[in-house]
């Protein structure tokens, strides 16, 4: 009988524990997702303003995006909250993710134009045309080229680019990996 009144109390004992520490364990996950939420938002506006800043220049301008301090331009940390993001980039927008163990946490800003995200490699062959291309040229090069993906710690530039569109000099920004 003292063994049965013995074995209870242990199991209720144990109970409470496993509750305890499970109020703990979602809190600390609600806070992590909140300051990676806070840590992401800052960043991606930071980005954003940043490119948007180039887009309002009218001139020859490139701006180097690094990550801890391993170059002269823009430094990015390569971790929030100890864990790796993913940035993604569209013509009108970037993203920042953290694929944490139970939530998907993500911020998002928007540029005030749109912006290219043509590779080195059609950089090159463009220049040596000296950025002359038409309007379907150019709109086909954004259908093609109209996503970037990539994980923190991969530096990046943007470029406010000289093209000669149809005839017309206009100033186009790009962004590509470094």
């Amino acid at each position: 009988m003292m063994l049965d009144w013995f074995y209870s109390k242990f199991m209720v004992t144990i109970t409470v524990f496993i509750i305890i520490f499970s109020v703990f364990g979602i809190t600390y996950i609600y806070q992590s997702n909140t300051l990676s939420t806070y840590a992401l938002n800052t960043l991606s506006n930071t980005i954003a303003q940043k490119i948007n800043s180039i887009e309002s220049i009218q001139g020859n301008v490139t701006l180097n995006f690094y990550f801890n301090g391993s170059g002269t331009g823009i430094t990015l940390p390569s971790t929030i909250n100890g864990a790796s993001y993913t940035i993604l980039f569209t013509q009108n927008f970037v993203v920042l993710s953290i694929d944490n163990y139970f939530v998907k946490v993500s911020s998002s800003s928007l540029f005030s134009n749109e912006i290219h995200l043509y590779p080195q490699s059609e950089l090159s062959q463009l220049s040596a045309n000296n950025y002359a291309i038409t309007l379907k040229e150019l709109h086909a090069l954004d259908s093609k080229y109209n996503i970037l993906i990539f994980k923190s710690g991969t530096n990046f530039q943007v470029s406010q680019i000289p093209f000669i569109i149809d005839g017309k000099l206009i100033y186009e920004t790009n962004l590509c990996l470094s």
